[in-house]
């Protein structure tokens, strides 16, 4: 399989699907190091992509669903972007049962 998703792409998508997700359980899930995800989620952070609030312990993650990606030259919101994959993850099948 070829990916195309940058890793920070990755950890994006991880963490708009599960955001109370620990950097570790991140970087098993992509494949990468913990390093590697606190990297990526700084240049999320700074790019005004998600922001980091602590809850206790645990960094609570909150992505900003409205700002745009680019995803060739196309330009999604980050909201389509995570349906798109959520999608594509079930099985492709909607809410209303279409491909």
């Amino acid at each position: 399989m070829i990916p195309v998703l940058t890793t920070t792409g990755h950890v994006l998508i991880a963490i708009a699907l599960c955001p109370d997700s620990r950097v570790r359980d991140i970087a098993t899930s992509i494949g990468v190091t913990e390093r590697t995800v606190i990297i990526s989620i700084s240049q999320l952070v700074d790019a005004g992509v998600i922001s980091v609030e602590k809850s206790g312990r645990r960094n609570l993650y909150k992505v900003n669903h409205e700002h745009q990606v680019h995803v060739g030259p196309a330009s999604l919101k980050i909201c389509d972007l995570v349906q798109l994959v959520a999608h594509s993850s079930t099985g492709g099948t909607n809410d209303d049962g279409y491909e």
